[in-house]
């Protein structure tokens, strides 16, 4: 409870501040959520102690989380802090600010830096950790019907460039294609296990297409491929991801799709997260590994019919080989069940 308390009063402040630097701003929009999330997992695995499968069976955690975005004079800005009453911490999530520089947008600050087709939350042609937000800037050049974008981030310890890249994307008719350059400083981030410097992969370069096509009847599919070259290893490898999505005519969205990142992986998707004015969402999703059969199903469900309150569940079964790369964690079986309550 004590540190509940703490959470609540430093994002309390933050928000008095915040008030007080936008008293000229043109607009503004203040969003905060407490959020409670309860998880449960059967750890199946034998060689773990059971004093270690007791403590990470079950778990409570609450995030408090304040968004603050606007316009002030010439420069908008996006703002989200979050405190986490599990390891009693408070830290700046995403601050993104943005202006026109001639007919151009220069956008610096921390914030996720994500782009990519798919659906199944990979990312070929993304260099980064696409759960992490990252201290960086980007420039983009627009004009009638395409974009230029020049950008890149620094590492954890904001002293040295970590991964730079430059993106060039022409919308046609009823398709669009992004081409993309990028460089990478090393794979810790992606790889988190290789601790050492010794073992890291360095100076990444990343060569990549993006491509998508909407049919105009519900059907659109994409693809992405990229290859990458580690220069220190002289390793190279090609990553590519091919889909297609069709939403029906009762909202209801059907996915499928092939990709290769360590292995080759079948996804599909099946929910109705394509109705904006359902009150209930639902979402069935599978990803099988096709070289060790290892299989993920996971099934969402969420309510928001009842103003500014939303419960949601998760529930995550794994099977197949224990030695799986999709299925390396000791967890057979995870349920996730969430309460977010809109304070503002």
């Amino acid at each position: 409870m004590a540190n509940y308390k703490k959470i609540l009063m430093i994002l309390t402040f933050l928000i008095i501040i915040i008030l007080r630097l936008v008293n000229n701003a043109m607009a503004i929009e203040l969003d905060s959520k407490l959020i409670t999330e309860f998880d449960y997992s059967h750890i199946d695995n034998d060689n773990l102690p059971d004093s270690y499968i007791l403590d990470s069976e079950s778990s409570v955690d609450t995030t408090l989380e304040l968004s603050a975005s606007g316009i002030y004079g010439l420069y908008q800005y996006d703002l989200r802090v979050k405190g986490e009453t599990e390891e009693d911490s408070v830290y700046l999530d995403e601050f993104l600010i943005n202006t026109m520089v001639g007919d151009s947008i220069l956008e610096f600050g921390k914030g996720y830096w994500t782009w990519g087709k798919g659906l199944s939350e990979y990312y070929p042609t993304y260099p980064l950790d696409d759960e992490e937000s990252y201290l960086g800037s980007e420039f983009s050049l627009m004009t009638f019907n395409s974009t230029f974008k020049v950008g890149g981030t620094f590492d954890s310890d904001y002293e040295d460039l970590y991964s730079a890249w430059i993106k060039y994307n022409s919308l046609l008719k009823t398709s669009d294609y992004t081409l993309i350059l990028s460089y990478l400083k090393d794979n810790s981030d992606l790889d988190p296990d290789q601790r050492l410097d010794s073992e890291k992969k360095k100076k990444g370069i990343n060569l990549g297409i993006n491509y998508s096509k909407d049919f105009l009847n519900g059907l659109a599919v994409y693809g992405e491929y990229n290859k990458r070259y580690w220069d220190s290893l002289d390793e190279k490898s090609n990553l590519y991801l091919f889909g297609g999505e069709y939403i029906t005519k009762n909202d209801k969205v059907i996915v499928l799709e092939y990709y290769r990142e360590k292995s080759d992986y079948l996804v599909w998707v099946i929910g109705n997260h394509g109705d904006l004015f359902s009150d209930w969402n639902w979402q069935i999703k599978d990803v099988i590994d096709l070289n060790d059969h290892g299989d993920i199903r996971t099934f969402n469900l969420s309510y928001s019919g009842i103003e500014n309150l939303t419960y949601s569940i998760e529930i995550e079964h794994f099977s197949g080989p224990k030695s799986s790369r999709i299925g390396s964690k000791p967890e057979d079986l995870t349920i996730n069940f969430k309460v977010s309550i809109d304070l503002l």
